[in-house]
């Protein structure tokens, strides 16, 4: 995951969950919960399908050539078969959008299919989907350790910090005794109300985690239709749930890092920005420039920042120290590791424990801790 592209900020209002889990209930359907990129619902979704996902009929051909050619991800299933995602229909549109813009030769947009995906395998590592053959009690004991350990590093560092502490004890507490309440517990051993607590909870949980998903993904489209590498970083972004990111100016030092980091493994792609690229042959602008446009262009990309940056990485950047094919950067930490999984973005629990402990089911956590208190407290059901 683009780890600098994280200082942007959504909300949603503080009754929008409740009240979509009440409208359900009340209907008597059951509440929704969207499993975009859930990969167990491939066996579910075969390439028939995929087809009649898409409503014009003179882009099957197309869409048959990129799953034919590993542009969209297939996932294996029983029988020796494969499926996709509910995503997969969202990643045809994508990469049409790309091969429509003809500015990438097919090698640089398989490399960009695969770094989507990889994008979202690094959400999805830090953000799971709950298991679906599990109960919603096993999924909320292990939902419970997670909130404990949240709450637990937010109370260490507000310590550290010498600031009030006392809504994260209160939160700790509560679930401190939720866990003690379901713990060794079977489904017929709770009664009514605390199955439909739980139930609740976990609805609200859900969703959130999907939005951010969902958010995460739209922000690595906009990076790339916006004519940039996925590569770059920014500084700052701005984005409101599943719409288009705006980004600010580029953490030059960061991309530079992440670039040279791709050509260690092989790639060879140009570092583009939507008004000029970078290749080993220098700066190359898509335009001829005026001195007053170059002025501008010279502000808006920091390029006083970036030009020294170059000098200092020097050939370094453009000629690396070759990777092995399984080495990979890890999201969190930016250091190489050996990827035993082809879908692991992590190196070490404690790095995916960091990204999970930044939640990344909210741009503002505070504000959804706020609410998601407010939310329990609506209904007084703080206690099990």
């Amino acid at each position: 995951m683009n780890e600098a592209v994280r200082s942007g900020e959504t909300s949603v209002p503080d009754n929008f969950f409740a009240e979509l889990y009440d409208s359900a209930v009340a209907s008597g359907t059951p509440p929704l919960e969207f499993h975009i990129f859930d990969a167990q619902l491939a066996p579910r979704l075969n390439f028939e399908w995929l087809c009649a996902q898409i409503p014009d009929k003179k882009d099957l051909t197309e869409l048959t050539s990129l799953v034919q050619e590993g542009y969209i991800r297939k996932w294996p299933v029983d029988g020796g078969s494969y499926g996709f995602t509910l995503y997969s229909v969202e990643e045809f549109k994508f990469l049409k959008r790309l091969r429509d813009f003809k500015r990438y030769d097919d090698e640089e947009l398989k490399y960009i299919a695969m770094l989507a995906q990889r994008d979202i395998d690094g959400t999805i590592e830090i953000l799971p989907y709950d298991k679906l053959d599990e109960s919603d009690l096993v999924s909320f004991r292990v939902r419970l350790i997670d909130l404990i350990a949240e709450e637990e590093h937010h109370i260490k560092w507000r310590t550290e910090n010498n600031l009030d502490i006392t809504e994260h004890q209160e939160r700790l507490h509560n679930w401190q005794k939720w866990q003690s309440a379901v713990t060794e517990k079977e489904d017929t051993d709770l009664s009514e109300r605390q199955r439909h607590k739980i139930s609740r909870f976990l609805f609200q949980l859900r969703l959130i985690d999907e939005f951010v998903r969902i958010d995460n993904s739209k922000r690595f489209q906009s990076l790339v239709l916006q004519g940039y590498s996925p590569e770059v970083f920014f500084k700052s972004w701005e984005q409101q749930f599943g719409g288009e990111a705006t980004f600010g100016k580029i953490d030059w030092h960061s991309t530079l890092e992440t670039f040279k980091y791709s050509r260690a493994q092989g790639r060879r792609f140009p570092l583009r920005t939507p008004d000029f690229y970078l290749t080993e042959n220098g700066i190359h602008f898509s335009q001829y420039l005026s001195p007053a446009a170059y002025l501008r262009i010279y502000d808006r990309y920091d390029l006083s920042e970036l030009f020294p940056l170059i000098e200092q990485l020097g050939r370094d950047l453009w000629y690396p120290t070759v990777l092995r094919t399984d080495e990979a950067q890890c999201a969190g930490c930016g250091n190489s590791f050996r990827r035993t999984l082809s879908t692991k973005q992590y190196c070490s629990d404690k790095c995916r424990n960091r990204a999970r402990g930044r939640r990344w089911r909210a741009r503002d956590p505070e504000r959804a801790r706020m609410a998601q208190a407010r939310y329990w407290r609506s209904y007084g059901e703080e206690e099990p």
